[in-house]
């Protein structure tokens, strides 16, 4: 059941591109689970390399899944749970966890 606070506007994504590489896939059961979480941490978290989480964190923002808010030096990334998309997405990875 949806909560009234979520934006209903379905966004822009082709779902099959979304889960077709298992970084991303990673990347979003991590901010799923956490909620926010920095930069080096995903890193550590997906086993993977800077470069590698930057592109796909590019890519997620650029389809308005994940909104990045920096303090200095540090990149904080959060899954954006107020559109219907990033809902289904975590209520998804948080049931199957």
């Amino acid at each position: 059941m949806l909560e009234t606070n979520v934006k209903t506007q379905w966004l822009d994504v082709d779902v099959e591109e979304l889960f077709n590489n298992r970084l991303r896939i990673k990347m979003l059961k991590i901010l799923s689970r956490y909620g926010e979480i920095n930069i080096s941490a995903l890193v550590k978290e997906t086993a993977s390399n800077h470069t590698e989480v930057l592109k796909n964190v590019s890519y997620l923002k650029e389809k308005d899944l994940i909104e990045e808010k920096f303090f200095g030096r540090i990149h904080i990334l959060r899954m954006r749970r107020e559109t219907l998309l990033g809902k289904v997405i975590t209520d998804f990875f948080n049931f199957f966890s």
